[in-house]
């Protein structure tokens, strides 16, 4: 992800040097149209763009401004969507930087005199999504089994853009890359945010707010067309002051990754029934005796009998997550056994029947209907099933780095992760959770530095998140921006904040 790409006007008059920065700002009104204020509307603005904790980019920012036509006077402000645009002199050209929207509290209006000034609080899509995340009910959990991470030509297989539907985003919001690594299963049941940026970090994707899209997902190392991603030039003497140093948090030699695994497993047994009173044939065979009044759970009609689904393995039994190719009614009674007490005339498995069936992915529900007294032999339900592998793990250290500095762990921070195979950077191929947990490693073992920049220039073309070469007169450095401040006031222009952190 590089800069915004300016027109050669508007470039022009930034390399002047002397032309003076504004802001211009477009509102959205009711019936979807554009309404721009005058270039002169904008007093103040501060706006933030910076890496959240959680590791996607986020906007936030806080505009004062006058509307001296009244275009504003009919309309409410609360989540209207803003357009905040950057040009220089009078060259008549604009960046359109930001799309953001206002928060709750609308259009805040403060007279002062004979002149009303406007305060918004604005904040981009991922701020939206995190805010709102705490005030909706995100407990209904979304199952989906044989996905990819990401794929916009799938979206109802693709892992991003299913997270994204929960947060109210349809595909046409979002701009991606495809990252074809497969999952078989996935429960979605927390913030999307969260799952959003979870996602991110397995990919190692950069995940933003748009422009033109509410949402961007992108240069991802596992991304399909591997195409490297592109760095943009920055001179350091843009900066009147540039600080320098040690990134030591960023340090580590360690990288320790647990997460849970999802498996599919073979087609086999989820379930016979078992409820006693059971007795034992001479080869200890259960035996289940029926009455045609009994009173076993599984006889009462009134009351659907439930069968859980699990997979037993010689020292567990692991309840199933998923299950899928469920034997039918039909296969059932094709394989039930029934020994009738009394089968003068009569087939012993038409002694019990069952009544009802319905089966879903995790458990099943049925009844039997019991003619004649005997001992059931065999019930069951196969099919195949997707279990959870608790506890995966994936250690790598860097021995040389533990015993020059001491061991510093990092945890792994992502769940969803491909059983598939990547190449890795030696060209060796690995399971996607060991390729990752070396990639991070040898980002982390490596000495970087952090650069904090300050100027009074129009760098407001500068983007969260993209990758950059600051050139500097002693040496290039690969960095990529963490944080950027823009503050603008009217009377003094554009101030810039620049957070660079080395590649």
């Amino acid at each position: 992800m590089a800069f915004f790409t300016l027109d050669p006007a508007l470039q022009e008059s930034l390399d002047r040097k002397t032309e003076s920065v504004f802001i211009v700002l477009e509102m959205i009104d009711d019936e979807g149209k554009i309404l721009r204020l005058s270039d002169d509307a904008v007093e103040s603005a501060y706006i933030t763009s910076y890496r959240d904790s959680l590791g996607g980019y986020c906007v936030s920012a806080r505009v004062t401004f006058v509307d001296e036509s009244g275009v504003l006077n009919d309309l409410s402000g609360s989540n209207r969507e803003v357009h905040i645009l950057f040009s220089a002199g009078d060259c008549g050209r604009f960046l359109h930087r930001f799309t953001l929207y206002v928060n709750d509290s609308g259009f805040i209006r403060t007279v002062s005199g004979m002149r009303t000034r406007i305060s918004i609080v604005l904040e981009d899509t991922p701020t939206r999504i995190k805010r709102l995340g705490a005030l909706r009910n995100w407990e209904e959990k979304l199952v989906v089994t044989d996905l990819v991470m990401s794929d916009k030509a799938l979206p109802e297989k693709s892992l991003l853009h299913l997270i994204a539907s929960r947060a109210g985003l349809s595909s046409e919001d979002l701009d991606s890359c495809s990252v074809p690594l497969s999952l078989v299963y996935a429960a979605l049941s927390g913030n999307p945010w969260d799952e959003l940026c979870a996602l991110a970090s397995s990919c190692m994707a950069l995940l933003e707010g748009g422009v033109e899209k509410k949402l961007l997902f992108s240069s991802s190392i596992y991304q399909e067309d591997e195409t490297e991603e592109e760095a943009s030039f920055l001179k350091s003497g843009l900066f009147h002051e540039l600080l320098e140093e040690e990134a030591g948090d960023a340090y580590t030699n360690s990288i320790r990754l647990k997460w849970n695994r999802p498996e599919r497993l073979a087609f086999q047994l989820l379930w016979c029934y078992e409820e006693p009173p059971v007795s034992y044939d001479t080869d200890m065979t259960p035996s289940y005796p029926f009455l045609p009044d009994g009173s076993r759970p599984i006889q009462d009609e009134s009351y659907p009998f439930t069968a859980n689904y699990e997979v037993r393995e010689e020292y567990q039994r692991l309840p199933v997550l998923w299950a899928d190719q469920i034997q039918d009614q039909t296969e059932l009674e094709a394989d039930l056994i029934f020994d009738a007490d009394d089968q003068s005339g009569t087939d012993g498995t038409e002694g019990l029947t069952i009544s009802h069936y319905n089966y879903e992915s995790q458990k099943a529900l049925i009844n039997l209907n019991c003619n004649l007294a005997g001992s059931l032999k065999k019930l069951s339900i196969k099919g195949r099933p997707i279990v959870m592998r608790p506890g995966a793990a994936f250690y790598h250290s860097d021995p040389d780095e533990i015993a020059t500095c001491g061991i510093r762990i990092k945890s792994g921070d992502s769940r969803f992760f491909s059983d598939d195979q990547v190449m890795g950077v030696d060209g060796v191929y690995r399971s996607h959770p060991e390729d990752w947990v070396y990639r991070q490693l040898a980002k982390g073992i490596r000495k970087r530095r952090r650069f904090k920049g300050k100027s009074e220039l129009g760098l407001f073309y500068i983007r969260s998140g993209s990758l950059c070469l600051l050139e500097r007169e002693e040496e290039d450095v690969l960095c990529r921006v963490e944080k950027l401040v823009l503050d603008y006031h009217e009377s003094r222009g554009l101030d810039c904040q620049v957070h660079l952190l080395e590649e």
